[in-house]
């Protein structure tokens, strides 16, 4: 799925890995929460949400692990940290 953020869009799909700015933890897309969005801190509206599964690091985050494991993260802030979209346009 395409998604916008402030450095523009990209394309986001299950088994996409990022890296978390906030405390350099790694994690990885599984799936895309239907139906669900969030607030933006990119200021661009609300955003898909996509469920995702740790991968390394020690992250805050983890204390936010959904009934099924994973921890839900806006799609703009995945977008912008890909490590596999290489450098940003």
């Amino acid at each position: 799925m395409m998604v916008a953020y402030s450095g523009g869009e990209r394309e986001v799909k299950p088994g996409d890995n990022f890296k978390l700015t906030l405390d350099g933890s790694e994690w990885q897309v599984v799936k895309l929460r239907r139906g669900e969005s969030m607030y933006s801190p990119s200021g661009l509206g609300g955003t898909p949400v996509f469920a995702c599964q740790h991968i390394f690091g020690a992250s805050t985050a983890l204390k936010y692990k959904e009934a099924d494991g994973l921890v839900n993260f806006c799609g703009d802030s995945i977008a912008a940290s890909l490590l596999s979209a290489g450098p940003k346009p």
